[in-house]
């Protein structure tokens, strides 16, 4: 990571060395659609989702869901309900 770095690259960066129970739904967000740790982030935006679909987790209502959606179809297939 350099000083030119984006704001995203950076937060990435950050959320990667937190620990899973800090995250919050924006955090899930960022890391669902930029596909970082999908095999440990899925699970807990899942759990986040079904407590409430349309969570707004920083744009809008759904956004986090939609992240989840994205995600391929491999991280999907290593998930157990």
């Amino acid at each position: 990571m350099t000083a030119r770095s984006t704001i995203l690259v950076r937060t990435v960066h950050e959320l990667r060395r937190a620990r899973q129970g800090e995250f919050g739904p924006a955090d899930l967000r960022i890391l669902m659609s930029q596909q970082v740790a999908l095999s440990y982030v899925l699970p807990l935006t899942v759990r986040m989702l079904l407590e409430e679909p349309l969570l707004d987790a920083s744009f809008y209502q759904g956004d986090l869901l939609l992240a989840a959606v994205s995600a391929p179809a491999s991280a999907w297939a290593c998930y157990q309900i």
